[in-house]
């Protein structure tokens, strides 16, 4: 979200946070349940979906926007973002936050080299995506 933040070499665990597969499976319902990874959202581009400081579920192996439009989490640059994907009316993907405040939109023409790193399919803060 924002600026975007660096990407990082690996994964790094900083606490637990315990689901059930029968919850998983009723509210996600993902293809496997092993690509299921946490992310913290940082900065204030996709409020009001979501806010700095929730906690996100994305689902890694939904990596491909033109069969689900959705909220992703992208590399660009080096630089990991959290974005909504959509695909407009002529076929392009666009790019965008959701924040009217500070909305920005980019359209995929192929000039744009980006790494698609899953789909965010829940916030801890109540609202499925």
């Amino acid at each position: 979200m924002g600026l975007g933040n660096e990407v990082l070499d690996a994964d790094y665990v900083v606490g637990d946070l315990a689901l059930s597969s029968h919850w998983i499976n009723q509210h996600i319902r993902p293809s496997n349940i092993r690509e299921l990874k946490f992310i913290h959202a940082h900065g204030e581009s996709m409020a009001p979906t979501f806010s700095s400081g929730d906690v996100l579920l994305v689902d890694v192996g939904s990596r491909d926007p033109s069969s689900m439009e959705g909220v992703y989490v992208l590399e660009v640059r080096g630089q990991l973002y959290i974005k909504r994907v959509r695909i407009r009316m002529d076929g392009a993907m666009e790019v965008s936050s959701d924040n009217i405040n500070i909305k920005t939109v980019d359209v995929l023409n192929g000039d744009h080299q980006l790494n698609v790193l899953g789909r965010v399919v829940w916030a801890w803060n109540g609202k499925k995506l």
